[in-house]
């Protein structure tokens, strides 16, 4: 139902007005031009192309998740989404650049290698997909890698999300081309498809994707129908990610993370350990129902709140924790800096919750709002 997943919805799609790529007569002569058209024939047969072939583990090409070689007005389009580079990525915890964003696709959506950074199909996709963006005014992204066009996410609450209703769309609606094993054409689970550390393994981008994209040519699913289909998808056995496994000896990896690890399937989503979380985190904690306490002053509450908070002030918390629920209850926990949100979370872990996540301060989480995504 919905190609697979190549850039995925992170440099996707069509917020700002849609608008196509330019014609292919305007590439410009000479060498230059000739590495734009080597950077499209390389997005159109990333896994065929002698140049790509060997970084690419599965059957999954950039066209595959965004149709018309990027180029299209609207839906996965990739027009404009260079000139958001270079971009703070919260993933990768480090300033990136077009390339780099380019590169960990191949480590992700097609479960491959980094290829190394200014290499041929490194430098040719880039100059593809600069290329496109041609006259479109560069806004360098201070929050996360998305471009001016990126698809929001939809919101994803587990408890309203219903799987057998997912399955029955997929089949009645996806499974023509992507077979009702999901190994069809492009295949969206199993073997041959994209791993747990992929952008599209989160099923709030992969339904956002859904909505706006499927079924190709005819999006029609409502938003809750392409949550139910993503979270169906996502439900599916795929390849788990763990990050050192897709980098070669000596590859040079633009990131002060970890070696991050992500199992599949993705959905449902495991449950945090508790302790402190970042912003990307509690939104997804958020979505999922988590109880969230606000612990600052009922001024500074009502100056500005995560979405369902309740209002307990520091000072209050020992008299009023009975009004959070019973000690099973999970808390998304936060105030201005994290110094009461620290002592909040003493005076609980007291009385005995365990389940507590410290979001800290509360810029952290307008920081996410305002920009944020995986």
């Amino acid at each position: 139902m919905f190609p697979a997943l190549a850039l995925a919805s992170l440099l996707a799609a069509a917020a700002a007005a849609p608008a196509p790529a330019p014609a292919p007569e305007a590439i410009p002569p000479g060498e230059l031009g000739k590495s734009i058209r080597l950077g499209k024939a390389l997005f159109d047969q990333t896994d065929a192309h002698p140049l790509t072939r060997p970084y690419v583990k599965n059957a999954l090409t950039c066209a595959s998740c965004h149709p018309g070689s990027g180029g299209e007005a609207g839906g996965a389009t990739l027009v404009g989404a260079a000139t958001a580079y270079p971009a703070w990525s919260p993933r990768e915890r480090a300033v990136i650049t077009l390339e780099d964003r380019i590169l960990n696709c191949f480590m992700r959506s097609m479960n491959g290698l980094r290829p190394p950074n200014g290499s041929p199909p490194s430098v040719a996709l880039a100059a593809y997909l600069t290329w496109i963006s041609t006259g479109l005014p560069v806004g360098m992204n201070p929050r996360s890698p998305h471009g001016p066009r990126a698809l929001k996410s939809l919101p994803v609450f587990p408890d309203e999300v219903n799987l057998p209703h997912g399955r029955v769309l997929f089949e009645s609606k996806c499974a023509k081309c992507h077979g009702k094993d999901g190994e069809g054409n492009p295949p969206v689970w199993g073997p041959r498809s994209y791993n747990a550390g992929a952008g599209f393994a989160d099923v709030e981008k992969l339904a956002a994707f859904v909505r706006v994209t499927m079924p190709l040519g005819d999006p029609t699913l409502t938003d809750s129908e392409a949550v139910d289909v993503a979270a169906y998808v996502n439900a599916q056995p795929r390849p788990d990610f763990r990050l050192s496994d897709h980098l070669p000896a000596g590859a040079i990896y633009n990131s002060a993370a970890g070696d991050e690890r992500d199992g599949a399937p993705t959905w449902p989503p495991p449950e945090l350990p508790p302790g402190v979380v970042d912003g990307e985190t509690a939104r997804a904690l958020v979505a999922q129902g988590v109880q969230v306490l606000d612990v600052r002053t009922p001024r500074e509450f009502q100056a500005g709140h995560l979405p369902g908070a309740v209002n307990i002030p520091l000072e209050q918390m020992a008299s009023r924790y009975r009004e959070i629920g019973p000690l099973s209850t999970q808390i998304l926990i936060y105030c201005r800096t994290g110094r009461r949100s620290a002592a909040a979370t003493k005076i609980l872990r007291e009385k005995g919750f365990t389940r507590i996540y410290d979001l800290q301060a509360y810029q952290r989480w307008r920081e996410v709002e305002t920009g944020g995504g995986r």
